[in-house]
């Protein structure tokens, strides 16, 4: 779809084309022009769609590399986040939309039903209360083989306990959900993944006590008060793709942060690149 010769009667053409879309962010902010209205934006790659309103006013503004597309503006009746719900739905098929990544960012209203987006990489950041549990059960269901997974949240939210993919980032992780996502990645993991957790550190914690299940053979290799702790998993447990080699093991504290890396040893033992460079 040509988005930049579209005309206002375009307009459904716009909104019913099936996205193939590497990228999808959507994000709420509050408008400066008046108390109570928001501002829903969604990104698909270098399409934008905004919905502007508040209570049961809608304005949709519609837009190519950031820039709003004139002539493809409407305002109607209803209330932004009905608006916007409609629209993620009609971007899919059959409710399914595959995505490379997916991102969220302070929106204010609950999972769209039947919404099944499928992605790699899931950012959630600053949910509301009442709507986080509800997103992240959703597409952790949806997308069962997340590579990456990250959460920055405040506030009281439920604890995560039940981790299923290979990279991490939460406040919300508990000690004994990182357990667990350590026992499947020796588990499930092959030769070449890698595993990576942060997550803030409990105010005890000690790795040989509280990470590792009593069946796994350690060789530590250093330890301090702070928590840190470097060493191998030498034994201990099944892999369903028959890697038996030893995992290295590596607990490290930055600032309030617990960072758990564990992979096959290197042979020069280069630095490793983090999962998440922001």
């Amino acid at each position: 779809c040509q988005l930049r010769s579209c005309s206002k009667d375009d307009r459904d053409t716009v909104d019913s084309t099936k996205f193939v879309a590497s990228k999808l962010k959507i994000s709420e902010s509050r408008s400066e022009m008046s108390e109570g209205k928001t501002i829903v934006r969604c990104d698909i790659d270098t399409f934008t769609i905004w919905f502007i309103g508040k209570e049961n006013i809608t304005r949709v503004d519609r837009g190519w590399n950031g820039e709003i597309i004139e002539g493809l503006s409407e305002v109607t009746q209803e209330n932004r986040y009905d608006v916007t719900r409609r629209f993620l739905q009609k971007i899919t098929n059959n409710g399914v939309i595959q995505l490379n990544s997916l991102e969220l960012e302070c929106i204010g209203f609950d999972y769209p039903e039947n919404w099944k987006p499928k992605c790699d990489i899931l950012r959630v950041v600053n949910l509301p209360d009442q709507y986080y549990l509800n997103w992240i059960r959703n597409l952790s269901e949806n997308s069962p083989k997340l590579k990456t997974l990250e959460i920055r949240c405040w506030g009281e939210y439920p604890e995560i306990d039940r981790i299923e993919n290979k990279g991490i980032s939460s406040d919300r992780i508990t000690v004994e959900g990182a357990k667990k996502r350590l026992e499947l990645f020796l588990k499930y993991g092959k030769k070449e993944d890698q595993l990576e957790l942060r997550f803030l550190k409990p105010e005890s914690f000690d790795a040989e006590m509280n990470l590792f299940s009593t069946s796994l053979v350690i060789k530590t290799e250093g330890k301090d008060e702070t928590g840190d702790f470097t060493g191998k998993i030498i034994g201990g447990f099944e892999n369903v793709h028959g890697v038996r080699n030893p995992r290295d093991i590596e607990c490290i504290l930055f600032d309030e942060t617990m960072r758990i890396w564990c992979t096959l040893p290197y042979e020069h033992d280069p630095i490793p690149h983090a999962l998440y460079p922001f």
